[in-house]
């Protein structure tokens, strides 16, 4: 069982991963899925979510800019070394991979679900997981009248997505953290517009990105589905900015990354599927069709450091967690995502 002690005096290495074979941890473990599954029976916390979809609007920026980075990661909250050295590296000014190559720090950070383990309850996601990362922001951080964190300038910005031990509460504990309905201090002074479970990205160079969240029900819900297949026609989606009705549109031309909470692409297409009822995901997936140009997930524990550049391709280098010094140079996106 976790002795749980808090504070900056902990160490990382005075905070151990989750017994996962330890009794009492497997039969809380049990415990909670079993709760999480009978309350998800009756109630999908997902309904209750605010509407229309919140657009997280990173399109607009100067070209002396240069290139626009993302920092992807997840299963994030375990061992306290592990947890430590990953986020002391995405929130680094920049990191050198072998050969070289500068990877500098993201102006968005998405996180991919599987925040703090075992059952992601307020005190596993202070222990493994935000005071961790709090621990290992920059010390000659800037920022602006606003108190938001910058980077090279540009607000810092924070986008999640729940998976499944995340649900175990009923996200109540990410919702705290990541919803902005919530009135609740924003986590690494960094700007977090999300107020839905899922979520959307507007890249520069006509590139979006896509969170779904799946929850305990393996597919996405029925708002979800509703308000991506907006953003996907021709109509478009029209969310309010500042009071003011704004269309936001998945153009013909542009490119998206879809970030799933499970590897569906793994699974037979109709795996779990009724005869003649596909998966609303599915359905997505054939509204975006050709513009569907990554699908991106948790492989193992792993970050992911990511550049859009004038053009609209991607380039990707990634580490496993576990070792973050062995870095490992990776294609570009299209070789290996899709």
């Amino acid at each position: 069982m976790t002795d749980f002690r808090f504070g900056r005096n902990v160490r990382p290495n005075d905070r151990p991963a989750v017994c996962w074979y330890h009794p009492a941890v497997l039969l809380l473990a049990a415990r909670d899925v079993l709760s999480s599954l009978n309350q998800f029976r009756n109630r999908d916390e997902r309904e209750n979510f605010p509407l229309p979809l919140t657009v997280i609007d990173r399109s607009q920026r100067s070209a002396e800019l240069g290139d626009f980075w993302f920092d992807f990661i997840a299963d994030t909250g375990d061992g306290g070394n592990a947890t430590y050295a990953v986020a002391h590296t995405v929130l680094a000014d920049q990191v050198v991979a072998e050969g070289g190559q500068v990877l500098p720090r993201g102006e968005l950070l998405v996180l991919g679900g599987d925040l703090a383990y075992p059952s992601a309850s307020t005190l596993d996601y202070r222990y493994r997981f935000t005071e961790l990362f709090e621990a290992a922001l920059p010390d000659e951080a800037s920022y602006n009248e606003a108190g938001t964190a910058l980077v090279r300038g540009q607000p810092f910005t924070l986008a999640a997505l729940p998976q499944n031990h995340d649900w175990m509460d009923s996200a109540s504990t990410f919702g705290r953290y990541f919803l902005r309905s919530k009135n609740s201090s924003a986590l690494l002074a960094a700007e977090i517009p999300q107020q839905q479970s899922y979520f959307c990205v507007r890249l520069p160079q006509g590139w979006w990105l896509l969170g779904l969240d799946f929850s305990l029900h393996d597919d996405i819900d029925r708002d979800q589905y509703e308000q991506f297949k907006s953003l996907a026609s021709p109509q478009g989606l029209q969310p309010e900015v500042n009071g003011q009705p704004v269309t936001q549109r998945i153009g013909p031309e542009d490119r998206v990354i879809l970030l799933y909470p499970e590897p569906i692409w793994t699974t037979p297409v109709a795996a779990g599927v009724h005869p003649g009822g596909a998966k609303r995901y599915q359905l997505l997936e054939g509204l975006l069709q050709s513009r569907i140009a990554v699908r991106l997930r948790k492989a193992g524990h792993s970050a992911r450091s990511t550049a859009l550049t004038t053009r609209p391709s991607a380039r990707v280098a990634s580490w496993h967690w576990s070792r973050p010094w062995a870095r490992r140079a990776a294609p570009w996106f299209g070789c290996w995502a899709c």
